[in-house]
């Protein structure tokens, strides 16, 4: 793991995923958190690829205390240092948390797909 921005935040990318992200990511990516799911009260937010299988892959997470800007910022740009990139994507899905989407954007440097399209969570 590495240590982020926070004293109170981790992020992890275990050593497999760099191959499963570029190889499957250009299909799609979802980003989702857990919100208040233990007493400890830390948000537990899990980036997804679909793979072959249409399977959900996870391949990075991160455990903050919020699920602010800063918090996201820091976790997208963990990717895009460990990668060198951050991947481009037709689809990018999440929760109808519109920082998500706003802040994978920044990260990317506001480098849009030219199919690239958001979906929510129902």
């Amino acid at each position: 793991m590495k240590r982020m921005h926070s004293d109170a935040s981790e992020s992890g990318i275990a050593h497999h995923s760099q191959e499963i992200l570029h190889k499957y990511a250009r299909k799609g990516v979802a980003i989702d958190g857990t919100h208040n799911t233990t007493k400890y009260g830390f948000k537990l937010i899990t980036l997804f690829v679909l793979e072959d299988r249409q399977t959900g892959r996870p391949v990075a997470y991160f455990f903050c205390p919020e699920e602010t800007t800063d918090d996201l910022q820091a976790f997208f740009n963990n990717i895009k240092e460990r990668y060198s990139w951050l991947v481009s994507t037709s689809v990018f899905k999440s929760n109808d948390a519109s920082q998500m989407w706003t802040d994978w954007m920044r990260a990317k440097d506001n480098e849009m797909t030219s199919n690239a399209r958001k979906l929510l969570w129902t």
